[in-house]
């Protein structure tokens, strides 16, 4: 795969995505409980005193409207505890006075937390989190990318479609037109239930178009891999064809996705959502039509790039409802599995740091 594609299919559009989070979280509240916590924010930043200032703002509508705009420099967030930001951490049993401007250190227990909290793939929401750097309930930063893989017929290798598909809540979608994002399509959420859900969650989507590589006797290739790294499968029958082969095909598929997922991780640690505690991607799932061994191709890939290790293979079928599959964009289109295919989802850490630094 061409370094320029990755770069301007994958890393390019992630990073802008990133960097209009960010922006909206100087103004927008993650969590209903939040909003008195922001509105505080922006008060001390227009006053430039303290939180015990004598000095108001009557004007709501000024208020609500510098709300947009405005940065806050400073922090109140050491009067808080972290219980009061709804952290649900098994740690805090040991130390129930820790404070929430605490957590968003680099020895925090929120890095604890990728491996205490399990993604649910198979119903929603999938967010399990509750607090305020993590749950999302207020249902604003979520979006769902949708990228293609398939073997390209010119030269035999594996490369990323320019078809590409963005779904994001109404919030985010804004934040993208401020900074003029026009990279990729992008669609609204207008179903209002499925933004209240899907926009807990910020999620990457590879549809793998498996079924060309079957085509070109891709099935005798797969049975020699695993049998080289003594797997097997009662689905995959090893017979010879007089077709030949895809010169290195399956290898190439598994560097191709390992590329993938370390550009996606390189750009969600790297952005500045949260400085010192986003894990990248933090799980995932693969999905298949039941050749398990098929999806055995990606555990590398997956254990390498997934910071919890908390991953899985899923079946189509487990995906029982219209809403479960609109979940991942793949109820129609170009992102939609055939017969043979593969779907690789990924959970992209949702933390945001409560503390807004320029």
């Amino acid at each position: 795969m061409k370094s320029k594609d990755l770069k301007e299919i994958v890393f390019a559009p992630l990073n802008e995505i990133a960097n209009a989070l960010s922006n909206m979280n100087r103004r927008i509240e993650t969590d209903p409980s939040a909003r008195e916590f922001k509105s505080r924010q922006v008060r001390q930043s227009i006053t430039g005193r303290t939180l015990n200032s004598l000095m108001q703002i009557n004007d709501e509508a000024l208020l609500s409207s510098l709300m947009g705009t405005i940065t806050p420099f400073e922090s109140h967030l050491s009067l808080k505890r972290a219980l009061d930001i709804n952290c649900h951490s098994p740690q805090l049993q040991a130390n129930p006075r820790l404070n929430a401007l605490e957590l968003h250190g680099k020895e925090s227990i929120c890095n604890d937390c990728v491996h205490e909290q399990k993604v649910s793939f198979i119903s929603s929401p999938q967010n399990p989190y509750r607090c305020w750097r993590r749950g999302h309930r207020s249902a604003n930063f979520g979006f769902l990318f949708n990228i293609l893989l398939r073997i390209d017929r010119r030269n035999n290798s594996w490369n990323l479609s320019r078809k590409t598909r963005l779904q994001c809540t109404k919030a985010l979608s804004h934040s993208l037109d401020a900074i003029n994002f026009h990279r990729i399509k992008k669609d609204v959420w207008s179903n209002g239930e499925y933004e209240e859900e899907f926009g807990r969650s910020m999620a990457v989507v590879i549809t793998v178009r498996m079924e060309e590589l079957e085509a070109s006797d891709g099935t005798a290739e797969l049975t020699s891999l695993l049998s080289s790294q003594l797997l097997t499968s009662k689905h995959i029958v090893d017979s010879k064809s007089d077709k030949k082969p895809l010169h290195g095909s399956i290898e190439a598929l598994q560097n191709t996705v390992h590329e993938i997922l370390d550009a996606i991780n390189d750009v969600w640690r790297g952005s500045k959502i949260s400085l010192n505690n986003s894990v990248g991607i933090l799980s995932g799932a693969v999905f298949n039509n039941g050749e398990d061994a098929t999806s055995e191709v990606f555990d590398q890939a997956m254990e390498k790039n997934i910071e919890s290790k908390q991953w899985s293979t899923q079946n189509f079928n487990s995906l029982h409802s219209r809403k479960l599959i609109s979940m991942y964009g793949l109820e129609k289109g170009d992102w939609a599995p055939l017969e043979n295919d593969v779907a690789i989802c990924l959970f992209l850490d949702p933390i945001v740091d409560l503390v807004v630094n320029e």
